[in-house]
């Protein structure tokens, strides 16, 4: 096993991609514990790449570190956001008007265009009854090629993507 604390951001991602070129599949999906570098992946293996477009997600804190929202993005105009989440005494609870409305206009925007790659980071919880985001998100991993963050979770939408076919998952909870 390989501990991802010892190993580069750039010899991961190399080791990956040998991976997913070697396996033939069309879909690259990254899971992994809180923390362990999904994204950090995500943005190496972008770093030289240009023909892509899609979302970030990110935590919004507050001046004691923290978490008041979860703010979607525009991975390539991130003066196109949208909040998907907020938090209240209960915890983090999902705003659908982002998922439904601006999550699905950025991704169909992508979707339709030239661009042959989408990148979706992240995919998590909040999005459990987000239905037409979800539909989307299908709809992405049908007609283009994907490289997408979901977090380490059971639940159905996130199985789905998973066993979608052509897709290579990795776990990067596999290499620590």
């Amino acid at each position: 096993m390989v501990n991802l604390e010892m190993r580069a951001p750039l010899e991961l991602k190399e080791y990956i991609m040998k991976l997913f070129k070697g396996s033939g599949k069309k879909h690259l999906v990254i899971t992994g514990s809180k923390q362990i570098g999904k994204s950090t992946l995500v943005r190496e293996i972008l770093r030289h790449e240009t023909e892509y477009g899609g979302i970030v997600t990110y935590l919004k804190l507050d001046h004691r570190n923290m978490p008041t929202e979860v703010v979607m993005e525009d991975i390539l105009d991130r003066g196109k956001s949208c909040i998907i989440g907020e938090m209240t005494d209960n915890g983090m609870i999902a705003v659908s008007e982002g998922f439904e409305i601006d999550g699905v206009n950025l991704l169909k925007k992508y979707r339709l265009s030239k661009i042959e790659t989408i990148v979706i980071d992240e995919i998590g919880f909040l999005e459990t009854n987000a239905k037409n985001y979800q539909k989307e998100i299908m709809l992405c991993f049908r007609d283009k090629r994907i490289i997408a963050v979901i977090r380490k979770e059971d639940n159905d939408f996130l199985n789905e993507i998973k066993n979608f076919p052509n897709t290579l998952v990795v776990d990067l909870d596999q290499f620590s």
